[in-house]
């Protein structure tokens, strides 16, 4: 009996110290944990599809479906290879609002080191459930424009150096009509350190989002969102607002 018991211990720990998973992994989406609530912010700042298991790191993303069922009902869905956001992906997200559901289903993680093991993991899902804003919410979205940061315009080649100088955000349509400012969000995604909000009105990013700026890195994701203009329509002027942007510091 004595021998049988310690032939089971012997084997236990051998299984351990092989890097078997002690608990069972699951899906997340980024560095989110918990059951939230969730804010659109939270969603938008992220980049990839990633496994917590114990130990950690024993199993990466490499394919998923991302589906999306808008507050009105409108549902989106896309498919990626790899554990990362797709462009697709990413312009999807940008339609999410209060409301929204957004699930990762179909996710298949394979074992790292060199093995060829794969599983199936549980779907996830993050339901958006911050409280309404109703200045921005039910604006009409503002197309064919393009937002700028001072003079850069970033469809274009630009330095961290030449971010750091700027304040001031412009919204330029194709017909290079520039509307005025009323007010923004500007999220720092950083790599290493959770992300940061500043809220803005006007069109100037003051001294506190200026020192966020300037602590961010290359690689670090810097998002623009919850864009309101004015616009004139019939003589009228309205408030429109405008599509977020995300962009990956040089």
């Amino acid at each position: 009996m004595k021998n049988t018991i310690l032939s089971l211990v012997i084997c236990t720990t051998s299984l351990l110290s092989f890097g078997q998973t002690t608990s069972v992994p699951t899906a997340r989406l980024g560095d989110l944990k918990g059951e939230g609530p969730w804010t659109r912010s939270d969603i938008l700042v992220q980049e990839f599809l990633n496994v917590k298991s114990e130990p950690a790191d024993a199993y990466k993303v490499v394919s998923f479906k991302l589906y999306i069922k808008l507050s009105n009902g409108i549902e989106k869905i896309a498919f990626a290879q790899g554990n990362a956001l797709t462009p697709e992906m990413e312009t999807m997200l940008n339609f999410i609002e209060e409301g929204s559901t957004v699930m990762f289903e179909k996710i298949i993680a394979k074992r790292t080191g060199g093995s060829d093991e794969t599983i199936l993991l549980a779907p996830v899902t993050y339901k958006l459930t911050e409280k309404p804003k109703p200045v921005a919410k039910d604006l009409e979205v503002l197309k064919d424009c393009k937002i700028m940061l001072g003079n850069i315009d970033f469809t274009k080649e630009f330095t961290l150096e030449e971010l750091w100088k700027q304040d001031k955000i412009k919204v330029v349509c194709l017909d290079g009509v520039t509307y005025p400012v009323v007010s923004f969000n500007v999220i720092a995604a950083y790599k290493v350190a959770p992300p940061a909000m500043c809220t803005f009105k006007g069109n100037t990013i003051h001294e506190t989002g200026l020192k966020m700026i300037k602590s961010m890195k290359s690689g670090d994701r810097l998002l623009f969102e919850r864009i309101i203009v004015e616009v004139v329509e019939n003589g009228e002027t309205v408030q429109k607002t405008v599509p977020p942007l995300v962009v990956t510091l040089p």
